[in-house]
């Protein structure tokens, strides 16, 4: 697996036990960015970080944040020279 230390997201179920995972340490990455058809979708809510763990919820809206607009300049300067 690759892990991007600045964008990927350690979640260790012992440290957050509110949401039930099934592996002792899971991932959320924030760079990686992607399409989805609405049948790939689920409504059923896993858990609600921003109220279980708020302080996590702000660590990855932060790092989300920061790498889209980084995507976005990038794109910016691309479509520039074009």
């Amino acid at each position: 697996m690759n892990i991007n230390s600045e964008y990927d997201i350690p979640i260790d179920k012992n440290v957050y036990p509110l949401l039930n995972l099934t592996r002792d340490t899971s991932y959320i990455c924030t760079h990686k960015l992607m399409t989805l058809h609405t049948s790939q979708l689920s409504n059923q809510t896993i858990a609600n970080l921003k109220e279980l763990y708020p302080d996590l919820w702000s660590n990855i809206v932060s790092k989300n944040s920061r790498i889209s607009k980084w995507f976005k300049n990038k794109y910016i300067r691309f479509t520039k020279t074009l």
